[in-house]
C-alpha cells in the first residue's frame, strides 16, 4: 500500500493539487463562503484522474502483479489524505478570519435599514396594530461609516403595500413591520430588509440605560414634554419627572420619549420628526462615550422591548465598533418642495 500512495503521488497527481490546497488562504477574503475550498479538493481530484488516464497510468497500474482491490484502496486513501489536508490547511485561515476585524459590507454599498417608532401602549401592539408615528429610513455606507437619516413624513399619502392609499403610518397598523416595509420599497423604489422598532418602553430603557441625552428645549416645548410625560407614564405604569427649565439639559428616558411625541408647535408634523432625528443624534453622542460593556448591557436590557430583522450578533458588532459611524446628513420625505400642505 505504501508503495502504491507513493505511485499516486509521482505519477498520478496533477500539478495544480498543490495550488488548489494552497488557495484553503482565500478563506481570509472577507465573506468567502467556507465550503467552497472543498470544490477545489474535488477539482483536484478530477485533474487527478483525468492525469491518470493521459499518461497511461491507469494501464500501467493493472500490469502490475497486484491485486485490483489494492490499486482502488490506495487511489481512495490518497483521495482522502488529500481532503484531510486541505481541512487541515483550511483550519488555522479559518481561525485567523474570525479573529480578524472584517466590517460586514466590503463593497461600500449602502445598508438601508427601516427604522419604526410606534405608540404601542401594550406588548402586542410593537409587532402589529399600532400607527409608526415616527418612520425614518437609515443608510448606512458601511465601507465610511456614514449615516444619512430621512423622515418619512407619517401623513404623507401613499400605496400601503395593498394597492391602498392612505396615510403611510397606516401600514404598520394594518401588517407589521413587514408590511410597513414594503410600502417603502413600492413607494420609494427602494429594496429595504431589515428594521428596527421601538415603542415607548424600548425608546426610554435605551435612553436611560446611556444616562440620558442632550436635547434643547425652548419655551414653548415644555408643556408639551410634561403633558405627553403624563400619558406615556400611564402607559408605563412609572412615574414621571416633569421638566421645568428651557435651554441645552440631559434629559431621561421618559422626558426625551415624550419629546419626540411633540407636534403642537410651529412645524406641526414637520418638527416632530425633526426631533425625533434629534433624538437618534442624541443617542448616538451619548453612545460613542459609553464603553462596550456598557452598551451590551443597554442592548441585552431592551432588546426584548424591541422588535427587529437583525442579528443580535449584528447589532452587537455595530455597537463595538460605533466610533466608526456617524450622522451626516438628515432630512425628510417628501421635501418641502414636494408638499400640498
Amino acid at each position: 500500500m505504501k508503495e502504491l500512495l507513493k505511485k499516486e503521488v509521482l505519477l498520478s497527481m496533477h500539478p495544480t493539487a498543490p495550488l488548489f490546497l494552497a488557495l484553503s488562504a482565500m478563506l481570509l477574503i472577507p465573506n468567502y463562503p467556507y465550503y467552497f475550498i472543498f470544490f477545489y479538493t474535488a477539482l483536484a481530484v478530477f485533474f487527478i484522474c483525468l492525469n491518470g488516464r493521459e499518461n497511461k497510468d491507469v494501464f500501467y497500474t493493472m500490469t502490475l502483479p497486484i491485486a485490483k482491490k489494492d490499486v482502488v484502496a490506495a487511489r481512495m486513501t490518497f483521495v482522502i489524505l488529500l481532503e484531510t489536508a486541505q481541512c487541515l490547511l483550511a483550519v488555522p485561515f479559518a481561525v485567523i478570519r474570525q479573529m480578524m476585524p472584517i466590517p460586514g459590507n466590503q463593497v461600500g454599498m449602502d445598508a438601508n435599514i427601516a427604522l419604526f417608532g410606534v405608540d404601542a401602549t401594550k406588548e402586542s401592539l410593537l409587532y402589529k396594530g399600532s400607527r409608526s408615528d415616527s418612520i425614518m429610513i437609515a443608510s448606512i455606507n458601511m465601507d465610511t461609516g456614514d449615516i444619512k437619516l430621512v423622515s418619512v413624513y407619517r401623513d404623507t399619502y401613499l400605496n400601503t403595500g395593498t394597492d391602498s392609499y392612505q396615510k403611510c403610518n397606516a401600514a404598520y397598523s394594518y401588517g407589521g413591520a413587514e408590511q410597513a416595509v414594503k410600502m417603502l420599497n413600492m413607494n420609494l423604489d427602494m429594496d429595504i430588509t431589515n428594521f428596527v422598532t421601538v415603542g415607548y418602553k424600548g425608546l426610554s430603557e435605551v435612553i436611560d440605560g446611556l444616562g440620558g441625552i442632550y436635547i434643547d428645549v425652548d419655551s414653548e416645548e415644555i408643556k408639551h414634554i410634561n403633558n405627553y410625560q403624563i400619558g406615556i407614564a400611564e402607559v408605563l405604569k412609572c412615574d414621571y419627572t416633569p421638566v421645568t427649565e428651557t435651554g441645552m439639559q440631559l434629559l431621561n428616558g421618559l422626558q426625551a420619549t415624550a419629546y419626540c411625541r411633540i407636534r403642537y408647535t410651529a412645524g406641526n408634523d414637520f418638527k416632530r420628526a425633526a426631533r425625533q432625528r434629534e433624538v437618534i443624534q442624541a443617542i448616538e453622542d451619548q453612545a460613542k462615550k459609553a464603553d462596550y460593556a456598557t452598551l451590551s448591557k443597554v442592548f441585552n436590557s431592551a432588546i426584548d422591548d424591541i422588535y427587529t430583522s437583525l442579528d443580535s450578533k449584528d447589532i452587537l458588532d455595530l455597537l463595538g465598533n460605533i466610533s466608526n459611524y456617524r450622522i451626516v446628513d438628515e432630512g425628510g420625505f417628501p421635501e418641502e418642495t414636494m408638499r400640498d400642505t
